[in-house]
């Protein structure tokens, strides 16, 4: 039988952090996923007291947040409960809604800039196709990054940073 050892998104035993000068990538493994979405006729409920977000926004609040992905639907996340059984704590939260698991399928990295915010953005204007100055607190932005590891990757970029 084949021996298979779980690794992380970027090909460790243990997720990574890597600094490239001002610029600090890490995977933030600790953080939990589910999709959440409404019924037909189905009314936006606020699990955990959160509010969900309108199309392209963003919202956050004791450590749950949620991004808006179509019409009726979120991503909503969970920092620090990738262990636990988050879609089951959100279903609870959300009845009348559908839930799914999305920790596994998804790899959640942080990207920051220690004090330079113009580093940030130079590397955002040669990786995605977004132009820095458009973004706005509390938004969500969607692109694609192609190829890492022969595989097409889908990414999120909260934009509540302040450049």
């Amino acid at each position: 039988m084949t021996d298979l050892s779980p690794l992380t998104a970027l090909g460790a035993a243990a997720p990574r952090r890597q600094s490239f000068g001002a610029l600090t990538i890490w995977e933030n493994a600790d953080m939990a996923l589910a999709s959440l979405a409404l019924r037909r006729g189905g009314t936006p409920p606020q699990p955990f007291g959160l509010t969900l977000p309108a199309a392209a926004g963003w919202q956050a609040a004791d450590g749950i947040a949620a991004f808006w992905t179509a019409p009726g639907q979120w991503m909503i996340e969970a920092a620090g409960r990738a262990t636990a059984d988050f879609a089951a704590d959100l279903a609870a939260a959300a009845p009348g809604c559908s839930v799914t698991e999305q920790t596994d399928g998804w790899v959640c990295f942080e990207l920051a800039a220690a004090s330079q915010a113009d580093a940030l953005r130079r590397l955002l204007e040669k990786l995605v196709n977004i132009d820095p100055e458009q973004l706005l607190c509390k938004a969500i932005n969607h692109f694609h990054l192609e190829c890492l590891h022969k595989e097409f990757l889908f990414f999120h970029l909260c934009t509540w940073l302040s450049f």
